[in-house]
């Protein structure tokens, strides 16, 4: 055979080598009458997600159809997905796949530590020890319904960025020390859009090596023991920012204990006790442009004391009126690019302080409070009937985008 063949068997045998190597991402489908000797698309579903990790690996898209899944599910190391083709584990439409229950002490939803690139996405998730917990890195919680989870926390990472995000997070765990709505650290933590409301603990608890991490516009409420968003930094490592959050109605608004550089800026903080907090261990931490109430040294020398004029908040409608007084009042220069509803902000004025802006849909010429916005917030979820239409609060009508 010629030197010229011997290069053209190599050329097709790299090529083979190659495309071999490519990852094609493809989507399966589960549901609760599925069957194993389906073949996973939407008319031939499987019957759980570990039956479809089973047969397709990692880095492809499992969708459960609609109806309820008895938990654990884990993924694990060996079904990881990568940047380019994470694994994703999604309900078909937002909360009408549940994930009941775990064994144990087991999470409803989590992933290995050495699993990474794994998102969990449109569950609702109730009746375990914990709601999810994020075990490899760069793992993300989005447009999940974590709820009435007994042991532990609702959603809890301690790895390399992590990404909880639109998440509604509440009634979680029973110690009111130990059991948060949001338990995590480690560096590059991303938490935000979510709703985290009346955990036994802490709202959003970011604890001990936390760093670098980017906690804005929540809306955070009704832990009345304690802090709504605490960042404590044993190790002083901090560098967190902390933004345009809604924190109400709790014991301490946003308490900050062995931080070092962190930012808050932009936050309404209404408590019972103290609206921003710093321990004597914390160093160079800048907070400034946030509205407080009570008064707080840490609200800064652009910041203010005053009724912020939420709509309803006897409704829990943390939404502000045209008038109040967070209007206009924060820094451009650390607002988030979006506000909670996904909006662009102007960067050509001072954004509104908070989570939830003011927005003209929300606007009443005859009363402050909106019939269909109070009936679509008071009581949700105490009157929730699973598939019933309710109106998604993270989403504005489209003439409103």
């Amino acid at each position: 055979m010629n030197t010229r063949m011997w290069m053209s068997l190599d050329l097709v045998g790299l090529l083979l080598a190659t495309m071999a190597g490519v990852s094609h991402a493809g989507t399966y489908y589960v549901a609760t009458e599925g069957s194993a000797d389906n073949d996973g698309s939407y008319d031939k579903p499987w019957p759980s997600v570990a039956v479809a990790l089973e047969k397709v690996g990692g880095g492809n898209t499992i969708v459960l159809k609609r109806g309820e899944y008895r938990g654990p599910i884990k993924v694990a190391a060996e079904a990881a997905g990568t940047e380019k083709n994470p694994t994703i584990i999604k309900s078909e439409k937002k909360w009408e796949a549940a994930i009941v229950g775990g064994t144990g002490e087991n999470p409803a939803l989590s992933s290995d530590k050495d699993c990474p690139w794994v998102v969990f996405d449109g569950f609702e998730v109730y009746g375990a020890a914990a709601g999810s917990w994020l075990g490899g890195e760069h793992i993300a919680a989005r447009n999940c319904w974590v709820h009435n989870n007994w042991g532990f926390d609702g959603i809890g990472s301690h790895s390399k960025g992590a990404v909880i995000e639109s998440n509604l997070i509440e009634y979680n765990g029973q110690n009111p020390q130990f059991h948060h709505g949001i338990y995590a650290d480690s560096d590059g933590l991303v938490v935000r859009n979510n709703i985290v409301r009346h955990n036994a603990g802490f709202g959003i608890h970011c604890y001990s090596d936390v760093k670098n991490a980017y906690i804005a516009n929540n809306l955070v409420y009704g832990h009345v023991f304690r802090p709504g968003i605490l960042i404590a930094c044993s190790t002083h490592v901090g560098k967190n920012v902390v933004v345009n959050n809604t924190v109400v109605d709790n014991a301490v608004g946003i308490r900050v204990s062995g931080g070092n550089g962190d930012k808050i800026y932009n936050n309404i903080s209404v408590a019972t006790k103290s609206a921003v907090s710093l321990d004597e261990d914390t160093v160079g931490t800048i907070a400034d442009y946030n509205l407080c109430v009570p008064a707080s040294p840490h609200q800064g020398p652009h910041g203010l004391s005053a009724e912020p004029g939420f709509i309803a908040p006897g409704s829990f409608c943390y939404w502000l009126r045209e008038d109040s007084a967070a209007r206009g009042k924060g820094a451009a220069e650390f607002a988030p690019k979006t506000d909670f509803w996904g909006r662009t902000r102007p960067e050509d004025k001072a954004p509104d302080l908070g989570a939830l802006p003011y927005s003209p849909y929300w606007a009443d010429e005859d009363t402050s409070q909106p019939e269909e916005m109070v009936r679509g917030y008071w009581g949700w979820p105490y009157r929730f009937a699973r598939y019933r239409e309710i109106r998604d609060l993270w989403y504005l009508p489209e003439g409103e985008k």
